[in-house]
């Protein structure tokens, strides 16, 4: 059972795309790292010398790993934490992997829709989104 963010992210992308555990830890901590500038990294728009990146498929490590934090911070926030202390967690900035939220199993249909979502936002096709939110709740099972 995967104890953090980043350990489930191994797991889906060990599942979806084996062929890229090769670099995922550099892709992990790097994510980790900036999450802002690997979103920008992402984005079609930041390619100054045309060099057709953009045609690329984005690497999968990278959207798992953001879907993942997206969904661990919304379970954070939604787990019924006081103002003064989101607020607090809002403007500490934390870096480097978290302690994976538990996941209730009822939740499951949310958690899909969420995923999904995600996945889009973050570079995923139509295609490969629906896998990614199956393979992320399929392994983000809640603590007995």
């Amino acid at each position: 059972m995967p104890q953090t963010a980043i350990d489930l992210a191994r797991e889906v992308v060990a599942e979806l795309a084996p062929d890229e555990l090769r670099d995922f830890d550099l892709v992990a901590q790097a994510h980790l790292a900036h999450p802002r500038a690997a979103r920008r990294a992402r984005d079609g728009r930041n390619e100054p010398n045309a060099s057709a990146w953009a045609t690329a498929a984005p690497i999968l490590s990278g959207i798992v790993v953001a879907v993942i934090t997206d969904l661990s911070k919304d379970l954070l926030l939604a787990s019924g934490r006081s103002l003064g202390t989101r607020l607090k967690a809002r403007f500490r900035r934390q870096r480097g992997d978290q302690p994976l939220p538990p996941y209730p199993p009822e939740q499951r249909a949310a958690l899909l829709v969420h995923a999904h979502q995600s996945a889009i936002r973050h570079g995923a096709d139509e295609e490969t989104a629906p896998k990614i939110a199956n393979a992320v709740a399929g392994h983000w099972v809640a603590p007995r």
